[in-house]
């Protein structure tokens, strides 16, 4: 339950920037103004997608007796903290990286994950383009 809850929380927190309601949307419709190369009005992309009608939905689903337990353990670390991860409810570790270490999985992350991160979080990339000979 608690993936569920944190990933409900990571997909409203996305329909939110296009929410014309919300300070997220009004903000990305003021980004979309200021460029020329969109013609987007935030209004009308929630009407199309019922923008509206998709947070409602994840909401009430988040309200759900099989959630309740999930969604006050997710309220209660999300307050001491801007953004979470699901692992981190229910006092888990604070890192992928101690998640690895507690299910004893150090050398899968060490192989795998900590090798790769940078490539899939594109800090490679930027780490080639900072230190690209002038």
């Amino acid at each position: 339950m608690a993936y569920l809850v944190w990933h409900t929380h990571e997909e409203i927190n996305v329909l939110n920037r296009y929410s014309s309601d919300t300070a997220q949307g009004k903000a990305l419709q003021q980004t979309l103004d200021a460029d020329q190369r969109f013609n987007s009005n935030v209004s009308e992309l929630a009407k199309e997608f019922e923008i509206e009608k998709m947070i409602t939905s994840k909401m009430t689903m988040l309200g759900y007796p099989q959630f309740i337990d999930a969604e006050q353990e997710y309220q209660k670390v999300k307050k001491n903290r801007n953004h979470i991860f699901w692992y981190q409810l229910y006092n888990g570790p604070a890192s992928i990286k101690k998640l690895a270490e507690y299910l004893g999985e150090s050398a899968l992350y060490e192989t795998h994950y900590g090798g790769h991160s940078g490539s899939i979080h594109g800090t490679k990339v930027m780490h080639g383009l900072c230190n690209k000979p002038a």
